[in-house]
């Protein structure tokens, strides 16, 4: 929750909150407006100020008028694939119940790092315009023309790109969301089998602490509940990946 005491005073008519409010902010958040208006401000639109403080590409302050108010921001259309954390995609539409307990692979501009990040919020909206961009590799979305894109001199609104202009691409779209499936598919006791055989034995390091540290994880119990089918040595190769 968002409250008076984490704004900082500037002036009678600026109030700030700093960027040590949020580990993720880039610049401090600004509003530009009196103690007494302050106190009747929305705080979705306050978090929103916030939110836009944490954009890579921002400089010097996150700004807001005395008339600040929630609004929906850049829109992308509901088919759009979505990366989560565990490697498989949704349609953005398909969040609509769960995105609260999703979290999100985004690429973390500050360290270039693959990051995971939860949803802040979801809307649905009609839009006027939607417009629809196609890579020379052969690959379309469609977005509002304020959509901002990673292109070579950073985030850059659809509107102003142009052709020939290069964007970033994530390699990885992932695989189609399945509902999970209540069936083992690998037990521990198979894990311990193909531990054997990879010339790992009980008492040793290689096999003991990995299977505490699956066990910590509970890994058995993600591939017990699986969120996605896969076939078994895919399953198990990134059960190994994970130990290593």
């Amino acid at each position: 929750m968002i409250s008076k005491k984490d704004f900082r005073k500037i002036n009678d008519w600026l109030w700030e909150i700093p960027k040590s409010f949020r580990p993720d902010m880039r610049v401090p958040a600004r509003i530009y407006i009196s103690e007494k208006m302050l106190e009747g401000v929305e705080e979705d639109a306050i978090r929103q100020v916030v939110n836009v403080a944490t954009l890579p590409g921002i400089i010097k302050y996150s700004l807001a008028m005395p008339d600040i108010h929630s609004g929906y921001g850049f829109c992308l259309k509901g088919d759009t694939k979505v990366l989560t954390n565990f490697g498989f995609y949704k349609e953005i539409k398909n969040f609509r119940k769960d995105w609260e307990k999703q979290n999100l692979k985004v690429v973390d501009f500050a360290s270039q790092k693959i990051i995971e990040s939860p949803i802040l919020k979801f809307l649905k909206l009609k839009v006027d315009r939607i417009f629809k961009l196609t890579t020379k590799t052969g690959k379309e979305i469609y977005a509002t023309k304020d959509h901002p894109f990673f292109a070579k001199n950073g985030m850059t609104p659809l509107e102003k790109l142009a052709s020939g202009d290069k964007l970033a691409i994530f390699p990885f779209e992932g695989v189609p969301f399945q509902e999970p499936v209540k069936k083992v598919i690998i037990s521990e006791k198979d894990i311990k089998k193909t531990l054997l055989k990879l010339g790992r034995k009980p008492g040793q390091v290689g096999f003991d602490q990995n299977l505490q540290v699956l066990k910590k994880r509970k890994v058995f119990i993600f591939l017990v509940l699986v969120l996605f089918s896969l076939a078994r040595s895919r399953i198990l190769s990134t059960v190994f990946f994970m130990m290593q």
